[in-house]
């Protein structure tokens, strides 16, 4: 049984701080020590013995002084942070995001709001200290159309039928997500219904907003009947769900959309890997170097977490490989053969490759790349490379 969740409650008034301390102590699995800070040091951390599991932060007029010093602690040192402040606090608001606050609650404290934001903390501590073996791998398009959906239901299926691995395949794109579709199945459940209730779930819970497909492979589809905008899916509750699906799988496959928002970045920051899927075009491969510098700098994924895949590989192109190695200064880890005749049908049977066609080129190209994915080491990686390009010139 975890030990209770230790809360630092730090605020400069007294009638605040009893206020949310009454809050937080009917809840009996929380130890909260309350400090009035009434000096001039700006840092509630300082001097402590041992770090609390949250830091509850009520800032005041001096905010910038408050938020600058829990920035300059090193981020592996720094517990997370609830921030209280007023809802003009605009730019307080911004700042806090950036120093890394896993919520902005406004004064008056609602209650529920309070407890919500604390549980998914707690969640999140719970999980994290459980042992994980599982891994992420996130496939995004580098431009639209590029393959991304068909490469993750792929590779997911056959992490799972293939290499007996238990596999979770998301749909992240709660716009137009179709991934469901791949399987010729429907979805009874959203990804945006589970993230409704996401601190109240734990891994049992969540299976079963899950679909489950004969390949042993487990889905969680999007159900895109309204509009959905970015800004109605919590980061954190979203973090909160791959941490779920991490402790009760050995491999989780995401496919996102391609878009860089809050959405897209949680789960990218999350990702052990990150497979950039696009094709031998000037405007494909454009977009790759407009994306990979995106993820690269802005980001700060390393580059050895970020693989590139071409997708319907043709030797004769007018853009070559080395074109392609030239531009993007990045060597393929994957180029899947132009079989548009199995790939379409697949698809639009909703049968996966591994059981549609298993014998050909472009199956066994994936099956090869898959296995590597999860032994992967760099010299692995260069033996498929020259095992795909010499499948490829002997099937063309």
């Amino acid at each position: 049984m975890a030990n209770k969740l230790e809360i630092l409650l730090s605020a400069r008034s007294v009638q605040l701080t009893e206020q949310v301390e009454a809050l937080l102590k009917t809840q009996p699995d929380y130890n909260v020590t309350a400090l009035i800070n009434n000096n001039e040091n700006n840092n509630p951390l300082t001097g402590l013995h041992a770090m609390p599991d949250l830091v509850i932060l009520a800032i005041s007029e001096t905010w910038q002084d408050e938020l600058n010093a829990l920035a300059q602690m090193p981020v592996h040192n720094r517990p997370p942070v609830i921030i209280i402040g007023s809802d003009d606090q605009r730019e307080a608001m911004r700042m806090a995001m950036r120093v890394g606050a896993k919520d902005f609650l406004n004064v008056p404290v609602d209650e529920q709001e309070l407890l919500d934001a604390v549980k998914l903390i707690d969640n999140e501590r719970t999980l994290s200290g459980s042992q994980q073996t599982s891994e992420v791998t996130v496939v995004m398009n580098a431009k639209g159309g590029s393959g991304a959906t068909m490469l993750a239901c792929n590779i997911a299926t056959i992490m799972s039928q293939h290499l007996k691995s238990r596999t979770a395949l998301v749909d992240l794109d709660v716009q137009f997500g179709s991934l469901p579709l791949y399987f010729d199945m429907m979805p009874k459940h959203s990804i945006l219904e589970a993230l409704e209730i996401i601190g109240s779930l734990d891994p049992v819970g969540l299976d079963g907003f899950m679909m489950s497909h004969s390949s042993g492979l487990r889905l969680l589809g999007s159900k895109p009947e309204k509009v959905v905008l970015p800004d109605e899916v919590s980061p954190e509750k979203l973090k909160l769900l791959l941490e779920m699906l991490k402790q009760d799988n050995e491999q989780v496959v995401v496919d996102v959309p391609r878009q860089i928002d809050h959405i897209t970045s949680t789960v990218l920051e999350q990702a052990d890997r990150i497979i950039i899927v696009t094709q031998q075009t000037l405007t494909h491969i454009r977009d790759t170097v407009r994306l990979l510098g995106i993820l690269k700098e802005e980001l700060l994924i390393p580059d050895d977490r970020i693989l590139l895949v071409v997708n319907r590989y043709n030797k004769s192109s007018v853009v070559t490989l080395d074109d392609i190695n030239k531009t993007v200064q990045s060597e393929p880890a994957m180029l899947i053969p132009n079989d548009y005749k199995n790939a379409m049908q697949s698809e639009n049977i909703g049968i996966p490759l591994y059981e549609y066609a298993r014998n050909s080129v472009i199956t066994s190209t994936l099956i090869e790349f898959t296995e590597q994915l999860l032994g992967k080491t760099m010299s692995q990686k260069k033996n498929l490379f020259s095992r795909v390009i010499t499948n490829l010139r002997r099937s063309a």
